[in-house]
């Protein structure tokens, strides 16, 4: 250690940084440590969670539109 790091006068904005920089990392380290255990929760995959954007289907949207939802649906 230097000297200077012993003398070093913290004024409140430095404080106020390095207490919201601690925060931050203990909460990536947690949630680190969780998935690395296994103990996140992740849902399976299922048929309700398929995402379509409308905008690859725009062709048929603009030639039958109430057919192209259905279909999708």
């Amino acid at each position: 250690m230097t000297e200077h790091d012993e003398t070093r006068e913290v004024s409140r904005r430095t404080f106020l940084y390095e207490l919201a920089a601690i925060g931050l990392g203990a909460g990536v380290m947690s949630a680190c440590s969780r998935t690395v255990a296994g103990t996140s929760v992740v849902r399976p995959a299922s048929i309700d969670m398929v995402g379509l954007q409308m905008y690859t289907v725009r062709d048929q949207l603009t030639a039958d539109f109430e057919g192209t939802v259905e279909k999708i649906a």
